[in-house]
């Protein structure tokens, strides 16, 4: 089998690119035949309505190059990871191809049904995207909306990590207290959040550190505040970091705090922390509660509330006996629901389906 694996280029790397890499990998350790494609889409400056998925399109010039690679590779299946904002005529040229096509969905509006939006707009969206045969839902509880009202178009398979790439669990002391994150460097992740709440924690115990893993559009932003709060010599910004040397962070951190202020889909980077028996300390959003279970496999705290999330880390932090029994129950779970093989099989099964629906529909 030939899988020709598409995603939009992203400057700040984050979860979606980490599935992207990992599903390559994994497809590739089973023997499938993999190749990439990036498509550098063009900003669209009369989106009125600033509606995220009609806010970029795919040019002409990058559509004839994804032609190309795929005369040119000859994939049995094309998988998206995540929406591409191809225009009308060139949806009809990709049905063309007469190859299955799935795409995986990180945010509400890689999905033509996203639920808050009226149905009269989310019909027409419906069938301007259906280039697409299967939809890959990673979160469970996403999948679970959407499965009563859309049947077998959608699918369940879970974001994973490998296991082989993280060490087995290792001493930690909480009282070490070095706090970690990882991500994109942006408001709306909670950084400046995250800052505010270091400095009343450094405050009281200067003890405390932190590293920041990552980049993004408020990286500066954040330097800077960390400055005007004499906190320089307490953070480290580190910028962007390859996916396997973050491993090294986690396995140094006390925890990882995901303080993020928008909805999540799934949160993958706390998933791969928990593989490295970090304990997580996350915003309280409907998703993350797939794998943060406040009190048994991490902890939650008031999205936005800044001294909810002192009190949470300062709680666990002093308490070993406790952050042991959530960092194992933490691990076992990954291992359990977040296997890699087991994800990388039912894709697997996915494709060859696929192929062969389109294959005694053509016929």
């Amino acid at each position: 089998m030939r899988v020709l694996l598409c995603t939009n280029y992203q400057r700040f790397s984050g979860g979606a690119e980490s599935y992207f890499d990992n599903i390559i990998s994994g497809l590739s350790q089973i023997g499938i035949t993999t190749s990439s494609f990036y498509f550098a889409e063009q900003v669209v400056k009369n989106n009125l309505f600033h509606i995220p998925f009609l806010d970029k399109k795919v040019s002409h010039l990058e559509f004839e190059k994804f032609v190309a690679k795929v005369q040119l590779f000859r994939p049995d299946i094309i998988h998206f990871n995540k929406n591409i904002h191809f225009t009308i005529d060139q949806i009809r040229h990709v049905k063309e191809f007469e190859i299955p096509m799935v795409m995986s969905v990180h945010d509400h509006f890689s999905i033509p049904f996203f639920t808050n939006i009226k149905n009269v707009v989310k019909s027409f969206v419906l069938h301007y995207q259906r280039y697409v045969d299967q939809y890959i839902i990673p979160s469970r509880i996403f999948f679970d909306e959407l499965k009563h009202q859309y049947g077998d178009i959608v699918s369940y398979i879970p974001h994973f990590v490998d296991l082989s790439h993280h060490p087995r669990l290792t001493v930690k002391n909480a009282s070490d207290k070095k706090l970690l994150f990882v991500g994109r460097v942006e408001e709306n992740k909670g950084i400046f959040l995250l800052i505010k709440a270091f400095n009343l924690l450094h405050s009281k115990d200067n003890a405390y550190t932190m590293n920041i893993v990552g980049d993004g559009h408020s990286l500066q932003k954040a330097i800077k505040l960390a400055n005007e709060l004499n906190l320089s010599h307490a953070i480290t910004f580190t910028g962007y970091i390859t996916q396997s040397s973050i491993i090294d962070y986690y396995l140094d951190a006390s925890c990882l705090v995901i303080p993020t202020l928008q909805h999540e889909l799934f949160g993958l980077v706390g998933i791969e922390a928990q593989a490295c028996g970090l304990p997580v300390i996350a915003s309280d959003l409907h998703c993350i509660r797939e794998w943060c279970q406040d009190g048994e496999t991490g902890i939650v705290f008031r999205k936005g509330d800044i001294n909810d999330m002192v009190s949470k880390i300062s709680l666990l932090l002093s308490d070993q006996y406790k952050y042991d029994i959530i960092r194992h129950k933490a691990f076992q779970m990954v291992s359990q629901k977040f296997n890699k093989q087991n994800s990388i099989d039912q894709l697997n099964l996915t494709y060859r389906k696929l192929i062969y629906e389109v294959s005694q529909s053509i016929a």
